[in-house]
């Protein structure tokens, strides 16, 4: 992705302030689609991000972005796709942060969603540390009063998570190796429902199988050559869905996909 940068050095003012950045980045679609086989319609969107990091005289790395989002967008997401309209513009959470040997500590009014869940977007608090090969994550709802937490470790290849919702109570547990060009993973949560995923993707080639001990499973296979894609799904209820793109190169891609639901679209991404 392109990005403009801003750099600013005040002189003559206060010897100690440092060097400032400012990253503007954008990206966009265009296209015509159809939820769930309803009318088809046009959208047109465009996102602009903006992002801005200092670092201090004792050496904390320091920043704020935030995003706009303007137009009409589609969300294709198999029966459960949709239209999204923000003509008038859309501003994400603004979200500042502070980060050095401590780790980071991140700021976002409702800006962050549970570990587990991520339907949840109702944390302002974030702070996340990695040492070594254990990793940390705590979001809190500060007017709420709840808190998620997730915890990673890898030993002898093996990737090991955690996660935990205290609203909900909910948590779930995975192990993930790599073999080569197969990943398998382990995963239980906090339903009972235990699940086995096995991944392989090499010289352009990607398949997927999911399974779990409530007889769910998905399948899919994937091909990607030249700026080609192509990439498709379905589950034990024979619910298929097919996506494919080319890459144009500088950013620029044509996209389309279908569901059977009768969810389907055709367009553009542009990313600057």
């Amino acid at each position: 992705m392109k990005k403009v940068l801003l750099a600013t050095t005040i002189l003559g003012m206060t010897a100690g302030f440092a060097a400032a950045e400012i990253a503007f980045s954008g990206d966009a679609t265009a296209g015509f689609a159809s939820a769930s086989g309803g009318t088809w319609e046009s959208y047109t969107s465009f996102n602009l991000g903006v992002a801005a990091t200092a670092e201090s005289d004792a050496g904390i790395s320091f920043g704020a972005s935030f995003d706009v989002t303007s137009g009409k967008t589609f969300d294709f997401d198999g029966a459960d796709s949709s239209f999204t309209d923000d003509e008038g513009g859309a501003f994400g959470a603004p979200e500042v942060f502070v980060s050095g040997d401590f780790g980071k500590v991140a700021f976002a009014v409702d800006g962050f969603d549970d570990y587990h869940d991520d339907s949840f977007e109702d944390h302002d608090l974030e702070y996340t540390h990695t040492i070594g090969d254990f990793s940390v994550g705590v979001r809190t709802d500060i007017d709420g009063g709840t808190s998620s937490l997730q915890l990673g470790y890898t030993v002898s290849g093996v990737e090991l998570g955690a996660n935990f919702d205290e609203s909900t109570e909910a948590w779930d547990v995975s192990a993930e190796r790599a073999f080569g060009a197969v990943t398998v993973g382990l995963g239980l949560d906090s339903d009972e429902v235990s699940t086995l995923t096995l991944d392989y993707s090499a010289n352009g080639i990607s398949a997927g199988f999911e399974v779990d001990n409530e007889d769910s499973y998905t399948v899919s296979v994937g091909y990607e050559a030249n700026g080609l894609s192509v990439d498709a799904e379905i589950d034990q209820d024979s619910v298929w869905e097919v996506t494919a793109g080319y890459d144009l190169g500088n950013g620029l891609a044509i996209e389309t996909g279908v569901h059977q639901s009768e969810s389907a679209y055709l367009g553009a991404s542009m990313s600057f």
